[in-house]
């Protein structure tokens, strides 16, 4: 249970990760509840909160929301529910990552940790681990008709929810945001400590 600041007052309702998807921008809106909630302040702890950074706030909660996009319209569309690791490996994989050590090296993970996600979605049947034609010492995810369909549907989600984020932002927004993010922002540096 977290506690959390609304209003003013100590809260000791426990939100979830997903919870914080129902608005963008570090807040989160509980209907049932009937609070909003503004996570980048509450993070902060403190009056100078608004110097805080914010760059990466802003960007989770907008991958989070697109995700819970993602998972919402599968699950509306008929196909079986998929973690949000799950649906990452189905969209690197889209982009050719399929050996289980680059995957967990991108997602950050250990190789015990991808793995065990991976055989959930073997003994689910979403995928199989064949043997890499390139280095037979290794595997490879190759997707069942299930997986596959439901990649697929994941990547046609996706074009939608850009389409409907157009609507909602404006095209130019979104050109604009796109634009940036699409930008070479160069190899992560080492900072200075103490440096502003």
């Amino acid at each position: 249970m977290r506690n959390v600041a609304v209003g003013g007052e100590r809260s000791h309702r426990a939100f979830s990760l997903s919870e914080t998807l129902m608005l963008g921008r570090g807040k989160f809106h509980d209907d049932e509840a009937g609070v909003t909630l503004d996570i980048k302040k509450e993070a902060a702890g403190d009056e100078k909160s608004d110097s805080q950074p914010t760059l990466i706030w802003s960007m989770f909660t907008g991958f989070l929301w697109l995700d819970n996009c993602v998972q919402k319209n599968l699950v509306a569309r008929g196909w079986q529910s998929v973690s949000r690791t799950e649906s990452q490996i189905m969209l690197l994989s889209a982009a050719g990552l399929t050996r289980p050590a680059d995957l967990a090296r991108t997602l950050g993970v250990s190789r015990q940790a991808i793995n065990q996600v991976l055989t959930g979605m073997r003994e689910r049947g979403l995928l199989e681990l064949v043997p890499d034609e390139a280095d037979r010492r290794a595997k490879r995810i190759s997707f069942s008709e299930e997986g596959r369909g439901i990649r697929e549907a994941t990547l046609q989600i996706m074009t939608e929810m850009e389409a409907e984020l157009s609507r909602r932002l404006g095209p130019d927004t979104l050109a604009q945001l796109q634009s940036v993010l699409d930008q070479d922002w160069g190899r992560p540096p080492l900072l200075e400590m103490g440096r502003d």
